[in-house]
């Protein structure tokens, strides 16, 4: 929607980070930030029996959050 001129969006910066380099989007509240920061949340049936992919995923996941924050 913000694409087509419809406005603004609350969007994260890596989601839309090719649109604000190539100029397509701007950024209009530079120095705003969200409070409390938005969770990231992964969500599945239960932690028993969990397949290794997922249960690697996660921990992936984890360690590339606390480096790269949202």
């Amino acid at each position: 929607m913000a694409l087509d001129g419809h406005g603004i969006a609350l969007l994260m910066d890596w989601h839309v980070r090719d649109d604000l380099n190539a100029g397509t989007l701007v950024e209009a509240f530079p120095n705003w930030t969200i409070e409390p920061p938005i969770g990231l949340y992964a969500v599945f049936p239960s932690r028993n029996n969990l397949a290794p992919t997922v249960r690697s995923f996660v921990s992936h996941l984890k360690s590339w959050v606390a480096t790269h924050p949202l």
